[in-house]
């Protein structure tokens, strides 16, 4: 029985991010069977691949915190989802809110996995309610206590499950990655899309962010420097979950397909990933920095320790006034520049691929 039951807590169709690329470099060496909570707007949005299965739920999240509400909601996803679960060996669980589900269902000859690619308890809505607070720790304390394997994404965010938890044993970083076949179309240079319009190359230096648009990204910032730099412009790709300023330099273009991402960098003239530095942020290691770095373009990003890995092909700052000094230095063009081979190099060294490779290797070796 080599079945892994692969439990995303986003929806499949939704930015594409660390969960949607291990579960397809996963299906080349396990049978997985994956499950996304479905939402209406997505449905059928896509040509779906055979082992992807959207989940039904109650609709009136606001009704969360009512025990009747969330044992109703536990029963429906359970029954769509019990035959899978019940062949698989493996349990691939991707947040703690899953394991209120299925911690009565799980047997003792089963291997529970947690990947763990965000620091739950600083979300907003999270940190800011004593309900949802408490019940996200005791769940994520369960699954991390009972789950056979633990992996994170970033250094930060192993030292913060260990200290939070005091829990040592089988927890392996496994971060994030990019994909080898972007890499070999980028390479190759084969494009998907040249017939983008919105860029006047001649009156604007294009300033681009890849990614979702939410509470922790930085529009003070942002709005600064449109106030002290007058030739600049920002282009926002990716969903957003908070209101956008209404300024004429910054276009926001929602979320673009993941197969023409690189078409759109490749018109920018600095990619930025400008965020607000807190204890959710410090936790993430950007996928994005990755794809960045395969486009070839000049980068800024806020500096925090997971940066350090890509420091060759970043420049970093840590508030505004080295954002500006370091934008003066782009819009001027004189700026070093790393050998294209070079970054490959450290690409084809990262890619989901070798990640999967490890991760199988991890859960090959272990025992129960």
């Amino acid at each position: 029985m080599n079945n892994i039951f692969y439990y995303m807590h986003v929806n499949w169709y939704w930015a594409k991010q660390r969960p949607q690329f291990l579960a397809e470099q996963l299906s080349n060496r396990f049978i997985v069977t994956v499950y996304y909570p479905r939402n209406i707007i997505f449905f059928n949005k896509n040509k779906k691949k055979k082992f992807i299965k959207g989940i039904y739920i109650l609709p009136f999240q606001r009704f969360f915190q009512n025990k009747l509400y969330r044992k109703l909601n536990n029963y429906l996803i359970y029954s769509q989802i019990k035959y899978d679960l019940s062949k698989s060996k493996y349990i691939w669980l991707s947040s703690p809110q899953q394991y209120d589900i299925l911690k009565d269902k799980i047997k003792s000859n089963q291997i529970l996995i947690y990947d763990c690619m965000d620091n739950f308890l600083e979300f907003e809505r999270i940190k800011n309610s004593i309900f949802y607070y408490d019940y996200f720790y005791n769940l994520e304390l369960s699954l991390y206590l009972y789950s056979n394997l633990t992996f994170v994404s970033s250094s930060h965010l192993k030292n913060v499950l260990i200290k939070r938890y005091g829990i040592k044993n089988n927890i392996f970083l496994i971060n994030n990655a990019i994909s080898k076949n972007k890499i070999s179309l980028v390479t190759k240079n084969i494009q998907a899309n040249n017939n983008i319009k919105i860029f006047d190359e001649n009156k604007y230096f294009n300033i681009m962010y890849i990614g979702t648009i939410s509470t922790w990204f930085d529009f003070e910032l942002i709005n600064k420097s449109l106030n002290q730099f007058d030739n600049i412009r920002y282009i926002l790709i990716g969903p957003s979950e908070v209101k956008i300023p209404n300024n004429i330099r910054i276009i926001s273009l929602g979320q673009k397909s993941n197969d023409i991402i690189m078409d759109y960098m490749d018109k920018a003239d600095l990619l930025i990933m400008p965020f607000i530095l807190n204890e959710l942020i410090k936790a993430v290691d950007p996928v994005k920095i990755y794809e960045y770095i395969l486009s070839n373009k000049p980068i800024m990003t806020i500096d925090y320790l997971e940066i350090n890995k890509f420091k060759n092909y970043v420049s970093k700052y840590s508030n505004y006034n080295e954002y500006a000094e370091n934008l003066k230095i782009f819009l001027t063009g004189n700026y070093d520049k790393v050998p294209f081979k070079e970054k490959i190099l450290f690409l084809k060294d990262n890619t989901w691929e070798k990640r999967a490779e490890l991760i199988y290797n991890i859960i090959n070796s272990y025992e129960i």
